[in-house]
């Protein structure tokens, strides 16, 4: 196990009497990782992997430090971090949170998520209120780099975008860094072409967007 790895076990072990007290006591398993989070909503199927192990995900289910979580076809899922982060994942698509700290006592925190297949919509919480609070969504394009965000991405009209609801986004990948505010928009057409100019989609767009991670009525 690399040192890495280790400091964050450590890590984990010291913020799981903190975690108890802020998710659903009805959520927690007997499970030694990490809890950070819960499936707040489903709709179709989901699961989390990790390592050889694969679990059906439901409404209430936890959700861990480094758990691979999938949504199959039509299926929509959002979930709630101990922070009150929310992320919302479309159909076919997978997410890792693959580095989570929440102190409030020590006004720190971070939050590094892997956004590795289709689309969602992620609406920070308290970690991205602290001021030197690291927090980033690692797409297959680009890295965001996210403050006070509620910000949507994936695949659309044959490129990636992302489209700021609220607060501030940096895009940066190999070919540049641009940077949105509410209600901006970008599109990147792979890792090693910049990002698009910052500028407002067109409603009917941002509509077809929004409808990737839209639960059904």
């Amino acid at each position: 196990m690399s040192l890495c790895r280790v400091s964050r076990w450590v890590r984990a072990a010291g913020l799981a009497a903190l975690l108890a007290l802020i998710l659903p006591l009805t959520a927690w398993s007997t499970d030694p990782r990490l809890q950070i989070g819960v499936v707040e909503r489903l709709q179709g199927e989901a699961e989390a992997v990790f390592g050889d192990e694969v679990r059906a995900l439901a409404v209430q289910a936890p959700v861990y430090l480094d758990d691979k979580l999938v949504t199959r076809a039509g299926a929509r899922m959002l979930l709630r971090l101990a922070d009150d982060t929310e992320s919302t994942m479309g159909q076919n698509a997978t997410l890792v949170v693959d580095n989570y700290v929440y102190d409030p006592a020590k006004a720190k925190g971070a939050i590094i998520v892997n956004a590795l297949a289709g689309a969602f919509l992620f609406k920070g919480g308290k970690i991205e209120q602290q001021e030197n609070a690291e927090a980033k969504i690692v797409t297959t394009v680009a890295t965001l780099g996210i403050r006070g965000t509620t910000v949507w991405g994936g695949e659309i009209d044959g490129q990636y975008g992302v489209l700021v609801s609220d607060g501030e986004v940096t895009v940066t990948n190999e070919g540049g860094t641009v940077h949105l505010t509410t209600g901006l928009g970008t599109s990147i057409s792979g890792p090693d072409a910049a990002p698009g100019p910052a500028k407002r989609w067109p409603s009917e767009k941002v509509a077809r967007a929004i409808a990737t991670v839209e639960f059904a009525p």
